[in-house]
């Protein structure tokens, strides 16, 4: 009996420090639904299609350059147990432009140049060390590329307990500017 309890109680303390680490605004990974609506109480918890997953409001803003700020739409995924899985962080690329954005990009070209400098990946790269993939232009994209390709990056790493992935990509031809940044938790307990 003494044996079965120390080997739950060693197994009750190894899950507990697989979910406690640590990710975007405090939150961890495996916590219920409740705890992290009670951690991120500044934000409202929007339902979407899918059961267990939310979009939070207001947006996510990341300074970036000056007064300028990356304003990004946080969501969140819960599993079928109803713990955290997921955790993503969407450009709002509008909104990010906008002139009322600390005096805005003015335009996506503008801000596909700022993102194609490597600030948000250098950043990240600060944070988490050097990712155990990267692929495409995720630091220092030519002004030309920009202007003219499809500039992208797509960068992975892996921290305690969690994965962080960097996925961008620019259409010069369309105008167009996806970034995403996604945590997810690492656990052979999900």
């Amino acid at each position: 009996m003494k044996t079965a309890l120390v080997a739950s109680m060693i197994l009750a303390g190894a899950a507990v420090a697989q979910l406690g680490s640590t990710t975007w605004n405090g939150l961890q990974f495996g916590m219920s639904e409740d705890a992290a609506k009670k951690k991120l109480g500044s934000f409202e918890f929007v339902p979407e299609s899918v059961k267990g997953d939310f979009h939070l409001k207001p947006d996510y803003d990341v300074p970036f350059a000056g007064e300028t700020k990356l304003r990004f739409k946080p969501s969140l995924a819960f599993g079928p147990d109803g713990h955290l899985k997921t955790i993503n962080l969407e450009l709002d690329v509008p909104k990010t432009v906008e002139k009322q954005n600390g005096g805005g990009f003015g335009n996506v070209e503008v801000l596909v140049g700022g993102v194609g400098t490597g600030s948000l990946y250098r950043q990240l790269l600060s944070k988490y060390g050097a990712p155990i993939s990267a692929n495409g232009q995720c630091d220092d994209v030519p002004i030309d590329t920009v202007l003219s390709g499809t500039p992208s990056c797509e960068a992975l790493w892996k921290t305690e307990g969690q994965l962080v992935e960097l996925n961008w990509h620019y259409s010069s031809k369309r105008k167009d500017l996806a970034l995403l940044i996604t945590y997810r938790g690492q656990s052979s307990f999900f």
